[in-house]
């Protein structure tokens, strides 16, 4: 990996060379080669460790959103239903995660998040029985 501290490096090196301290500064140049060296692998596992980190942290606010539950929603069956005022509920069941309207393919299938990918393993017809006849009065 030449970079422009290595080729300063390089001249100052043959500079020194033709002009004498040459054991001396070759021992320098050397330790400053070997830092230079250690802080480029230090930049990658850094870089590498920061990109870690980030991930983990968008997991867990990601696992975070789906245990907080919004005042105008209630949890039921691993998914959110909405209040509709002093009417009842959405019989349409949310996204734990991103608080949208899941879909399915029909009202037997399994439904799922197309907005983020959650799934559950009931159907609209399971959760819309939720919704009229367990969940608490809004």
């Amino acid at each position: 990996m030449l970079n422009p501290l290595s080729l300063l490096l390089d001249k100052l090196e043959k500079l020194i060379v033709e002009h004498g301290s040459a054991s001396i500064m070759r021992e320098h140049i050397a330790l400053i080669r070997d830092k230079l060296q250690f802080v480029a692998e230090e930049s990658i596992r850094l870089k590498d460790e920061n990109s870690r980190l980030f991930k983990e942290n968008e997991e867990l606010n990601h696992e975070l959103l789906r245990h907080v539950t919004p005042e105008n929603f209630v949890e039921k069956l691993g998914v959110l239903f909405k209040k509709k005022g002093g009417l009842g509920y959405s019989e349409i069941p949310y996204c734990p995660v991103c608080k949208t309207p899941l879909s399915s393919r029909n009202r037997y299938d399994a439904m799922w998040c197309s907005h983020c990918g959650f799934e559950t393993a009931h159907s609209l017809i399971v959760l819309s029985g939720v919704s009229k006849k367990q969940l608490p009065p809004p």
